[in-house]
């Protein structure tokens, strides 16, 4: 019987054995990105909210009190670089938190099955899943194309009758990938011990 928590110490200490294949999620940026997106993000929108204002109002009205800003700016100017710095924090820290939610989980193939964590260093929302080859007598694999991107979903048919299907995360490599590594391993699983499994 696979142990999950077992499995992911093993990984975490280093001492996953050769025949593992330990994937963890790909990370397309980081920190850092996240800081220059939402900068980005900020900028553009004090550039197009300043144009739009002055187009939309007045004149007169980006004036208060006879005169400019303490820069000789509109003093329209001064708002909107305040709410553009805010809208550059807000959107860095969204993304560095989506970043670190997705970085935060780790996927296990071994070859008598398949453990997933998430959550890994939260322990009150930590979480596993596990797929046992010698509970499961057939899987079937299942592609589907959804606008510009595909799901990959296997259907698991194991040996009390009942059925599960689990959908492959896009957050590690190729989903395909896995799920025919996943249908691969559970064959050799099962011509490794024939007598297990029912007909």
């Amino acid at each position: 019987m696979i142990a999950p928590l077992r499995v992911i110490h093993q990984v975490q200490e280093g001492q996953a054995p050769a025949n593992w294949c330990v994937l963890r999620p790909v990370r397309l940026f980081g920190p850092i990105v996240s800081l220059a997106l939402g900068v980005c993000a900020g900028m553009l929108f004090m550039i197009y909210g300043t144009l739009f204002v002055i187009g939309a109002t007045q004149p007169a009205l980006l004036y208060q009190s006879g005169g400019a800003g303490p820069f000789g700016q509109p003093v329209i100017v001064i708002p909107m670089v305040l709410l553009s710095l805010t809208i550059s924090i807000v959107i860095a820290l969204l993304l560095n938190r989506y970043v670190k939610r997705k970085s935060d989980a780790l996927l296990v193939l071994m070859p008598e099955g398949v453990v997933s964590s998430e959550h890994l260093s939260n322990d009150a929302k930590r979480s596993y899943y596990v797929i046992e080859y010698a509970n499961v007598r057939h899987i079937t694999l299942k592609i589907e194309a959804i606008q510009s991107t595909r799901r990959v979903s296997l259907t698991l048919f194991y040996q009390n009758g009942s059925t599960e299907t689990c959908h492959i995360s896009n957050i590690y490599r190729s989903p395909e990938w896995i799920a025919r590594h996943i249908i691969g391993a559970h064959l050799r699983f099962k011509e490794a011990s024939p007598g297990a499994f029912n007909s």
